[in-house]
């Protein structure tokens, strides 16, 4: 790990390419969805979709209760990797694959695999897989991630 300085004085880890291997896995992330996450992900994101704040209309869509948007799912794989990589690392890709909404009331858990470790166009990258189930070991959001690394 690289130990610097960044803003207000304050020590971070950064992990460096060199430190990392195919197969490297991320430390384990559970956190709850509650009703007030949800809601403030809409407020916060502005994205007022009914399914996102009205409970009977995500139920017509055939969810348990109000669930999170697109946005909220993006920013979660990015602090995933990011928490992992330190601040130092930079996201090139992301992907996401919303296969099952997460609704308010469930208890996600994120896991990563690093799957691939490269240098193109005299960068360091690492490729990183990760995985967003719910409460019930469901795949809710499977990812793919392209981190550039420092040297």
């Amino acid at each position: 790990m690289n130990t610097a300085i960044g803003k207000f004085n304050r020590e971070y880890l950064s992990k460096v390419w060199s430190e990392v291997a195919e197969g490297d896995t991320l430390p384990e992330l559970v956190m709850p969805i509650s009703y007030r996450r949800v809601i403030q992900d809409v407020a916060a994101t502005r994205d007022f979709f009914p399914g996102h704040h009205d409970p009977a209309y995500a139920k017509k869509q055939q969810v348990k209760d109000i669930y999170l948007n697109t946005m909220f799912l993006q920013g979660l794989v990015d602090r995933y990797v990011s928490d992992w990589s330190g601040p130092e690392a930079f996201i090139r890709k992301r992907r996401i694959h919303m296969q099952i909404s997460i609704a308010a009331g469930d208890t996600v858990t994120i896991n990563g695999v690093v799957t691939r470790k490269y240098e193109e166009n005299n960068e360091r990258l690492v490729d990183v897989d990760v995985q967003i189930n719910n409460q019930d070991g469901e795949r809710c959001c499977p990812s793919s991630v392209v981190m550039r690394m420092p040297a």
